[in-house]
């Protein structure tokens, strides 16, 4: 359990330690160029205002809007930063998928054994990260509804949710047909997984909770600094657990469904060719 946690933990552990530490860099700058230097007006005090209102009077909701985002007590250039914190999270997600298919690529690169499964180029990894992270945003918005009253399914479907993801962006699969693939490769190995899960589950809790007892001692300047870093940390230790996950059920499964061709023998060491 505690292999696995530093594991996950080790964010820099990748061939190719550049990439790793460039995606620390990334993510950390956009979150820190979204807080001190924001696009558009961050003030949200209208909002806040707003919902503080229909939280008084929820008949305010069923009120016919027509002025677009003045009626919700916002602004132009709050709309323009509320899309630029959207912009930042697609991306923040997109690198996110793109980190554990290097973590994949890697995998494969440096294990020979598996000759029948071949590395992800770099440019479909970057494409199809883009086109999970809209696909999933859209699957989860459709089953939002039904997910939020029932937590604890959702939680347990997450493993799935990773193994899915997997497949997808390793190339292994394309989009539709890493379903069907995901279930195969999840027969045996979904206790593992939701350890792997659970560890994630507990390493964000932890994250939360610190981040919670410093907002309330530091100044908002430093907060932003301090909450900036370990959004990112928490990210690329998400896109760990993803490659943790896939690389053992990888590893797990192929002896069975992908077994190693025996190599004839040379003639003149017991060998018959026919």
């Amino acid at each position: 359990m505690l292999s696995l946690f530093t594991k996950i933990l080790d964010i820099d552990d990748l061939d190719n330690r550049f990439v790793a530490r460039l995606f620390f860099a990334i993510l950390l700058f956009m979150r820190w160029m979204a807080y001190f230097m924001p696009f558009g007006d961050s003030d949200l005090s209208g909002l806040y205002s707003w919902y503080e209102s229909a939280m008084q009077d929820p008949s305010i909701y069923s009120m016919s809007y027509s002025n677009g985002l003045s009626d919700f007590g916002l602004s132009v250039g709050n709309g323009i930063y509320l899309l630029t914190l959207l912009g930042v999270s697609f991306l923040s997600y997109v690198l996110m998928f793109i980190y554990a298919g290097v973590m994949i690529r890697e995998h494969r690169l440096g294990n020979g054994e598996y000759d029948s499964l071949k590395p992800i180029s770099e440019g479909k990894l970057i494409f199809r990260s883009f086109f999970l992270v809209i696909a999933l945003a859209v699957m989860f918005c459709v089953a939002s509804v039904f997910l939020i009253m029932l937590f604890i399914f959702f939680f347990l479907l997450i493993p799935f949710v990773a193994v899915f993801c997997g497949c997808y962006i390793s190339g292994d699969s394309k989009f539709f047909d890493a379903f069907s693939d995901c279930r195969r490769r999840m027969r045996g190995n979904y206790i593992f997984c939701l350890r792997i899960v659970g560890i994630l589950g507990l390493l964000g809790l932890i994250l939360q909770f610190g981040m919670s007892a410093l907002e309330e001692v530091m100044n908002p300047q430093g907060f932003y600094v301090i909450n900036a870093f370990l959004s990112s940390f928490s990210i690329l230790c998400t896109a760990r657990g993803i490659g943790v996950i896939y690389c053992f059920v990888e590893r797990t499964g192929m002896r069975t469904r992908f077994p190693r061709k025996k190599v004839n023998e040379a003639p003149g060491k017991g060998s018959r060719i026919k």
